[in-house]
């Protein structure tokens, strides 16, 4: 119970020190920066790889995204274990 105190208290910290690093440094880029992270999303793969990034676009049978590194990926459905968009916030909301 407590480390889920902690954890909630940790993000909130920095979520208030990147908003006030933002508005002293100037907001266009670094707030594009930090909205990637937070919406970043996570793709489970059957060989045991995962996927970090961003997904673009999904059809029926193709997902198509870039990660973190800049690499552009089209894994197939049939190929994913678990999709998690929104990583970040999906791992908040089950602390609280």
């Amino acid at each position: 119970m407590y480390m889920k105190k902690i954890i909630l208290i940790a993000v909130t910290g920095f979520i208030f020190f990147a908003a006030f690093y933002f508005f002293v440094k100037g907001p266009e880029k670094k707030l594009l920066t930090v909205w990637r992270f937070l919406q970043k999303d996570v793709l489970y793969l059957n060989d045991n790889e995962v996927i970090r990034g961003w997904i673009w676009q999904e059809d029926e049978e193709i997902i198509y995204g870039e990660t973190e590194t800049q690499e552009i990926f089209n894994v197939t459905r049939s190929d994913c274990k678990k999709i998690y968009r929104n990583a970040l916030f999906e791992y908040l909301r089950n602390l609280i």
